[in-house]
């Protein structure tokens, strides 16, 4: 086998990296709902503070 032969018989076995970080995305979307849960917080304490 040549050297052509067996680089492109390592790129056909080689999938492709998708760079799919799962826990990075898990880490997001917990953040995200920490910043949610903040703001609907702050906006009920402002909303009673303007009511009564």
């Amino acid at each position: 086998m040549t050297t052509r032969e067996q680089a492109t018989t390592q790129k056909r076995a080689t999938l492709p990296q998708t760079n799919d970080n799962r826990q990075a995305s898990v880490t997001a979307e917990i953040l995200g709902l920490i910043v949610a849960a903040l703001l609907a917080g702050l906006s009920a304490m402002l909303k009673r503070r303007h009511e009564g």
